[in-house]
């Protein structure tokens, strides 16, 4: 996790990682790093948003969360 982190430049900032379901191996990779939270699309809240300055989400999770809205990826 801190690999991938480190390549997509973040791995010194507060990151929430947003998945379209449950994956304990990507959970269990960053359960430790103590600026990364990994949520399910079905949890994403406003307050998790704001409290981190970078948002990843997977293709998957997107739509999850535009279909959530009402709105299109």
């Amino acid at each position: 996790m801190v690999e991938c982190l480190r390549g997509l430049g973040l791995e010194d900032a507060s990151v929430l990682i947003v998945l379209a379901q449950a994956d304990a191996a990507i959970q269990r990779a960053a359960r430790n790093l103590p600026h990364v939270k990994v949520l399910v699309a079905q949890g994403l809240n406003v307050y998790d948003v704001l409290g981190h300055a970078h948002l990843v989400l997977t293709r998957a999770a997107l739509e999850a969360v535009a279909g959530r809205l009402g709105g299109r990826a």
